[in-house]
């Protein structure tokens, strides 16, 4: 994911040029790696380039970014057991891992290290999932301006499944 920004006309040759991205990894050391090989192959792509020293791009890295989460196993196995007698086992699923980002992975890492585990929850009926895949068609996702949820089996969906974990890890159901 990134932009562009550079210039105000098509015919005029901007004096800077911004390029933003985003570096997503499950390890925080191989981000570190990653950074820095962006650094130096922007830099040496510049020296083979012959661009002057005072126009030498800048690697800015902001600390704007999202940890990879890390679901802890076995509350994540508490979690599934949960939701397995909330919604059926055969409606449990468990998926690859995915560089996507979500901003409570930042719990984990704190001094506390609370633990973690993600779940996602469908959105379309199974029959349209079904289809789909069949057809080798990907269904718009949470962030797409594409992504058009079922309201009423999905909030209900949500709720007896939430509601289902949290009192199982309260020992109160």
């Amino acid at each position: 994911m990134g932009s562009i920004h550079g210039g105000t006309k098509a015919n005029i040759i901007p004096d800077e040029v911004r390029l933003q991205v985003t570096v997503r990894s499950f390890k925080a050391e191989t981000r570190d790696r990653l950074i820095a090989s962006i650094q130096r192959i922007t830099r040496s792509l510049a020296e083979a380039a012959g661009m002057a020293a005072d126009k030498m791009p800048d690697v800015v890295v902001t600390e704007e970014r999202t940890s990879a989460l890390y679901n802890t196993p076995e509350f994540t196995r508490d979690v599934r057991r949960s939701l397995e007698a909330a919604v059926g086992a055969d409606h449990v699923v468990a998926v690859e891992p995915t560089m996507g980002a979500e901003d409570f992975a930042e719990y984990g890492i704190t001094r506390e290290k609370v633990p973690l585990c993600m779940f996602r929850l469908g959105t379309q009926p199974p029959e349209v999932v079904a289809d789909a895949k069949a057809k080798g068609i990907t269904l718009p996702s949470l962030h797409s301006p594409f992504f058009k949820p079922v309201p009423e089996p999905t909030i209900q969906t949500g709720v007896r499944a939430m509601s289902t974990v949290v009192l199982d890890l309260l020992g109160k159901r």
